[in-house]
């Protein structure tokens, strides 16, 4: 119940502090960016709110996450299957909450602000940004709950990392630095398509191994009801399918913009 409690702390600390930051931003960003500020049009004015939180979050996320995959790693002394297994794999509840579920939940409190920006102040929630958000928070508390694969889920919320890079596109269009918007979009594809395509990817077809280790794991040894790994494994299958579906339509997406983009600067070019 206490574990629970504090999981509750975390979400609604995190969804309060999102929520201040982005009010906050309302006062400070007319007076620290002021010219930049006044050439978003006064529809798009709100969009630029709501993506410097989005920013915000997705730096403190992917730093978090991958500290504590990288000091995770750090536990490994000898690099054969078996033993990185059981470090990546298990640990007590305390390095979980230190070093991965904590971030995990900062996200989860992350999503549940966005979804009330949907409904409330933005009113720009489509059915897609609504799965984006709602099926990583289910598969954060199932994993949780299940006590499987948290630093590998800690590993997807490392997909953060290309974020930063979309915001910074989205701003870099209200300056004169071209150059830099560029660079951002550079980056924005290269990091998507490592982290979001083929991480995830890679992260998917190692889950039945890394669960079914899990599940000797919370054992100490190698006897488990089978009927209970299968259902964690399909489960979590699930999600991790739906999830990297929703990666693959957002690569899609990406594929379009890009065409897009170098379209309209062709013509651009040419007259």
């Amino acid at each position: 119940m206490a574990e629970w409690l504090w999981v509750l702390q975390v979400v609604s600390g995190s969804y309060v502090g999102f929520f201040g930051l982005y009010f906050v931003s309302w006062i400070v960003a007319p007076r620290l960016m002021r010219r930049q500020y006044e050439r978003v049009e006064d529809e798009k004015k709100q969009e630029w709110h709501q993506n410097s939180v989005s920013f915000v979050h997705s730096f403190l996320v992917t730093q978090g996450s991958l500290r504590g995959v990288v000091w995770r790693l750090m536990q490994v002394e000898v690099w054969d299957a078996s033993h990185l297994s059981t470090v990546v794999v298990c640990g007590s509840s305390e390095e979980y909450i230190h070093n991965y579920a904590f971030w995990l939940f900062v996200s989860c409190g992350y999503f549940l602000y966005d979804m009330t920006l949907y409904h409330t102040f933005s009113k720009n929630g489509t059915f897609f940004k609504h799965l984006h958000h709602i099926i990583p928070s289910l598969a954060i508390f199932w994993f949780y709950y299940m006590d499987v694969s948290v630093p590998v889920v800690s590993a997807f919320n490392s997909n953060e990392i290309s974020t930063p890079f979309l915001e910074l596109m989205w701003f870099f269009r209200y300056t004169n630095h071209s150059a830099l918007g560029m660079a951002a979009t550079v980056m924005f594809v290269l990091s998507f398509v490592v982290s979001r395509v083929i991480g995830d990817t890679i992260l998917l077809c190692l889950t039945p191994w890394v669960v079914w280790d899990t599940a000797i794991c919370s054992t100490g040894d190698d006897i488990h009801p089978l009927p209970h790994r299968t259902h964690v494994i399909v489960t979590v299958h699930v999600l991790m399918v739906a999830y990297c579906l929703l990666q693959y339509v957002m690569m899609g997406q990406v594929t379009l913009y890009i065409i897009k983009f170098f379209t309209k600067r062709k013509e651009t070019k040419e007259a």
